[in-house]
């Protein structure tokens, strides 16, 4: 997903009681975390994760071209490495992944474009692909630094690569209940890249056949 930042998390235990559950609630609306406590949220969950899906929006910002994208679909992921992302509108697209191989299916062209998963990742600048490295939000925490402030209902965390914190500024958007991901920016020179999470569904069982590549006319190997 361009280069789009998402990750996942188990579902809710319902709790015993109402009155329970809106004191915890307070308490976590209310209460300030270190990057270090967050962090650890996020591994915490991370680790948990089965199988995620959402519906998405995204925006994307060209400002020397200005030029606006707008972007609606769906992502599924199960792990450990299958990942579907779907485009809606503006434009039919199925992007399919097992982290070996990558198909990129064009419905209205009735075309697949297949490429092998590192060589697809080696045209990406280096800093930026660890990026599309979905459901491994540990991974990509080591090699982030993050800092932390606080809206009325999240927590936003923002990152910056290590070796070079000019390539990019990745921004997460995290629900004070759970620490999931609402939405997220990424910001890389004179882009930005908004995307926002809509009907979360975390750990449902997701069949393997939702990842298999839908059959077109036409497939062409890119290099």
């Amino acid at each position: 997903m361009t280069k789009n930042i998402f990750i996942f998390l188990t579902i809710f235990s319902v709790l015993p009681s109402f009155s329970q559950e809106k004191h915890q609630s307070s308490e976590k609306a209310d209460k300030k975390y270190s990057v270090q406590e967050v962090l650890s949220k996020l591994k915490e969950w991370d680790d948990k994760l089965i199988t995620f899906k959402t519906k998405f929006k995204q925006k994307a910002v060209f400002k020397n071209a200005d030029v606006t994208k707008e972007i609606s679909g769906e992502i599924t992921y199960k792990k450990p490495s299958m990942l579907k992302i779907e485009h809606f509108a503006p434009k039919k697209q199925i992007i399919i992944t097992d982290k070996k191989k990558i198909f990129i299916v064009k419905p209205s062209e009735d075309e697949t474009y297949e490429a092998d998963w590192d060589e697809w990742k080696k045209h990406l600048d280096g800093s930026l692909a660890s990026l599309i490295d979905f459901g491994d939000y540990s991974s990509l925490l080591e090699k982030n630094s993050a800092e932390i402030s606080y809206s009325a209902d999240k927590i936003i965390l923002k990152m910056k690569n290590k070796k070079n914190p000019s390539a990019y500024i990745l921004t997460l958007f995290l629900s004070k209940e759970d620490f999931f991901p609402q939405s997220a920016r990424l910001d890389v020179e004179d882009s930005s890249i908004e995307t926002e999470f809509i009907s979360i569904i975390k750990n449902k069982d997701i069949s393997e056949d939702e990842f298999k590549k839908p059959k077109t006319k036409k497939t062409e190997k890119m290099k």
